[in-house]
Formats: structure tokens, sequence, C-alpha cells
């Protein structure tokens, strides 16, 4: 098989939420996250929705990036946790199997080589699609994520 690296921390750039809040959700519900200190530097963005209201051109490079977004209502420590389990689905474990979804990867990228087509994978959640564009990435292939959550999902592009 494909050698594998550990999985990957997902970073998380909170806009108009609590730094504090979100970071007990993280430690809390064990997930493999920590903060982003800037939008730049963010794999998914969680934002308050006055917030996301107030100032749609803050949001403008995270949308530009096509980086997943998750709306809380409020600025909860109970509605933080609760898009931090959505971002993993902690809710669907069955579906968020990294084995599998790596596997599926691979055999995405066979395919993808063999009939210079485009691939699409079944939706994942934004940690795993990460995996998935990573393990994209080591066959120099590119990637991108297509579709709206929680339908979104990873096209594997054939090698130009």
């Amino acid at each position: 098989g494909i050698r594998r690296e550990a999985p990957t921390t997902l970073r998380v750039f909170p806009y108009g939420v609590s730094r504090s809040r979100l970071d007990r959700a993280i430690r809390e519900t064990r997930v493999p996250a920590y903060i982003a200190r800037d939008v730049d530097e963010a794999d998914v963005v969680m934002a308050l929705k006055a917030s996301y209201r107030r100032e749609p051109g803050k949001m403008r490079e995270a949308s530009q990036r096509n980086l997943p977004t998750y709306i809380v209502k409020s600025n909860t420590y109970a509605q933080i946790a609760s898009a931090v389990r959505d971002m993993f689905q902690l809710g669907a474990l069955e579906q968020a199997d990294p084995e599998e979804a790596l596997r599926e990867a691979e055999e995405g990228i066979r395919r993808a080589l063999d009939t210079g087509e485009p691939v699409e994978l079944a939706p994942q959640n934004s940690y795993l699609r990460r995996l998935q564009h990573q393990l994209v990435e080591r066959y120099q292939l590119v990637s991108e994520s297509v579709g709206v959550e929680p339908r979104r999902r990873v096209r594997i592009m054939p090698a130009a």
C-alpha cells in the first residue's frame, strides 16, 4: 500500500467567535485541531452569524480559498462545541472513517491516472477531505473540494 503520515491537524480560524470557548471546545471534544491566528493559515473558518453578515469583505478571502465555513448562531460554548463536532462529523462516526476515506482516494487516484478523467470521491467532512487532498498531492496530482456541506467532496484531476 501507500505510506501514510499521521493524521493532520485542522487549523480553525474563528471569525467573531470566542477564541477561549473555541479552544475549550477543541480540548473537550479531543479533536486534532488548533486555532489559526490568521485566515491565511486556516483550513476551515468558524464564523458567528452576526459578524459574517456585518463584514462580508473579511470573509472574501475564505471564500476565494474555498475554505469550508461553519456558521454559529450565537457565541455560546454549546453552539461552538456543536460546530466543532460537525467539523469532524463526530455525530456520524460510521461515515468518518479515515482508513476508508484514504482507500477510496487511492482508488480515485488510480482511476484518474488510468482514464485521464476527473474522479469525484464520496462526500467527507473537512478533516477527511484534507487527508485525501494530501494523498493526491503525494502523487503529484491536483485536487479540489466541490459541492456544499455536508455533501462536499474531493475531485481528483488527471495529470496534465
